[in-house]
C-alpha cells in the first residue's frame, strides 16, 4: 500500500478517535478505508458505527456531532453519512501528488495471447502506440485542471495502489472516456502525463512478469 495513502488513513484515525473520545469518553475499534461510491469521499470512518453499538444510539447522530467536532485542513471537508459513516474528502493535490513528469515509455514486447501475462502487457503496448500517434510529449507540467472526470479520480487511485489489474482496467477506461485533444492545452496536457504515468507502471509490472 502507498506510504501516503497509509498516513492520511492514520491522521484520520487519530481526528475520530481524539473526537469520540472528548465526545464520549472512549473510543471501540474502528476502520478507515476507501468507499466504494468515490462520491462518498476519498475515505470513510466507522467510528460512529462503532459507537452506536456500544452506546446504543443511532450511528448517524454520532457522525453528526463528531463531525461538528473534528477539524480539518483548508480545503478539505467531512460529511456524515447517512448510515452512520464519517466521509472524508480530501484536498485535490492529495491525488495530484502521484504523478510525475510525463517520460519516454520503453518498448515492451507483446506475450502470446494464451499466455497469463497478456492481460496485463497489451493494455501498456496499445496505449503506448497511441500516445506515439498522438504527437509531441508534453513537457511535464501537472496541472489542477484535473480531477473533473470520475476516469481521472480512479486512474489516479489506481496509480496509488499500484495494482496491475485495476491499473491497466482503469487506464483503458480512461482511454475509452476521456478525451485527450492532440493539441495539448493544459488540461489535455495533465491528462496526457495521467496516462503517461500509468503507462510507465504497467510496463515495470510487465517486467515483474518477464
Amino acid at each position: 500500500m502507498n506510504t501516503r495513502i497509509e498516513e492520511e488513513k492514520s491522521r484520520i484515525r487519530t481526528l475520530c478517535q481524539k473526537a469520540a473520545t472528548e465526545l464520549y469518553g472512549f473510543c471501540p475499534e474502528f476502520t478507515v478505508e476507501r468507499p466504494r461510491d468515490r462520491r462518498n469521499g476519498d475515505f470513510a470512518s466507522s467510528a460512529a458505527l462503532a459507537l452506536g453499538g456500544a452506546l446504543k444510539r443511532r450511528p448517524s447522530l454520532i457522525a453528526a456531532e463528531m463531525a461538528e467536532k473534528i477539524t480539518l485542513r483548508d480545503g478539505e471537508w467531512l460529511e456524515p453519512g447517512g448510515k452512520g459513516f464519517l466521509n472524508f474528502h480530501l484536498r485535490p493535490d492529495f491525488l495530484l501528488s502521484f504523478l510525475e513528469p510525463a517520460a519516454e515509455l520503453p518498448y515492451l514486447p507483446i506475450p502470446d495471447p494464451g499466455s497469463p501475462e497478456f492481460d496485463a502487457v497489451y493494455p501498456y503496448h496499445r496505449l503506448r502506440k497511441i500516445l506515439e500517434l498522438r504527437g509531441r510529449a508534453p513537457e511535464g507540467r501537472q496541472d489542477t485542471g484535473l480531477l473533473t472526470s470520475p476516469y481521472e479520480v480512479r486512474l489516479l487511485w489506481a496509480l496509488a495502489d499500484g495494482k496491475r489489474d485495476e491499473l491497466a482496467s482503469a487506464a483503458m477506461e480512461f482511454y475509452d472516456r476521456v478525451e485527450l485533444s492532440p493539441d495539448f492545452p493544459p488540461l489535455a496536457e495533465a491528462r496526457y502525463i495521467l496516462l503517461n504515468n500509468a503507462l510507465r507502471k504497467m510496463y515495470c509490472a510487465g517486467k515483474e512478469l518477464s
